[in-house]
């Protein structure tokens, strides 16, 4: 299912987060470097509709030289009733 996304951003204590919006496999947009927030947190929204949101640490997009248009490949693994989303290109 595609549509806009939203993030609303939550409390992190000393935490920034890059927000990274994803349609079929394509980068779409970043939100980088969000900070903390306090009682009233930002809504983070895709301009475009997709279909995953990944939020990664703050910088991470930049060290990793992600961007828009990107292909990006999102992997499933398992771990002992955990599931981890992993990134590659």
């Amino acid at each position: 299912m595609k549509g806009k996304l939203g993030f609303l951003a939550i409390p992190y204590p000393e935490l920034t987060l890059d927000i990274i919006f994803i349609r079929d496999g394509r980068v779409q947009s970043i939100s980088e470097n969000i900070p903390q927030c306090d009682e009233r947190c930002p809504l983070i929204q895709s301009q475009q509709p997709v279909n995953y949101v990944m939020e990664v640490s703050g910088g991470t997009s930049q060290s990793l030289g992600l961007s828009s248009e990107d292909d990006i490949k999102i992997i499933y693994l398992e771990v002992k009733d955990r599931t981890y989303a992993l990134t590659s290109e």
